[in-house]
């Protein structure tokens, strides 16, 4: 079986982390967040 990802472009502000947590909520896909600012991606 292959896993299955979503990359999620502006995944560290407000509307695209709503949307990474309803993604991991409701499937079963992996989730990468993806955006330019580079310190937010380092908090993790």
């Amino acid at each position: 079986m292959t896993s299955k990802s979503i990359l999620i472009l502006g995944g560290y502000g407000n509307v695209g982390l709503a949307i990474a947590r309803l993604l991991v909520s409701q499937t079963k896909v992996g989730i990468i967040p993806a955006g330019r600012n580079g310190e937010r991606a380092r908090r993790g």
